[in-house]
């Protein structure tokens, strides 16, 4: 044998050995945030507790968002969101409104771990369109790390 084909046989070797370490959540960009207040995302509005937010189709241009309760048993939305960008990386994973009256927090965008880039939502205006996330067993379609989004 000679030394390309111990060298390729190597690579292979090590290739197959490290494939285990990849992390599924990292293409998803799976984020929970925890919320100690009502927030709404487009039509629906989550009640305080643990969220996890999810991409359904990772590896593609389309930015639908899967959320799920804490225990990722119950899908409490699909949303579609658009691209979002911020020029400086940071801590906040979650851009967040402060609550106006009566009126629950509005979730703008989300930002995937270490990166730049993520998900922007467009805001609802109408009322009437608002599903609960906690009392509807069913909200209709409107289309990793940690977050602790409480303000």
């Amino acid at each position: 044998m000679n030394h390309f084909h111990k060298a390729a046989a190597t690579f292979g070797l090590l290739s197959i050995s490290f494939a285990p370490l990849m992390r599924a959540d990292n293409a998803n960009k799976e984020t929970v945030m925890k919320i100690d207040h009502p927030v709404q995302v487009q039509n629906i509005v989550l009640t305080p507790g643990e969220h996890v937010f999810k991409l359904t189709q990772p590896n593609s241009d389309h930015t639908i968002v899967s959320i799920y309760n804490a225990d990722r048993t119950h899908l409490e939305g699909l949303l579609m969101g658009l691209p979002a960008y911020r020029p400086d990386i940071g801590d906040e994973l979650f851009a967040i409104s402060q609550p106006d009256g009566n009126q629950p927090a509005v979730l703008h965008d989300w930002y995937f771990a270490g990166e730049n880039s993520g998900v922007e939502f467009r805001t609802v205006s109408t009322p009437g369109n608002v599903a609960h996330a906690s009392k509807s067993k069913r909200n209709q379609p409107s289309a990793g790390p940690s977050e602790n989004a409480t303000h």
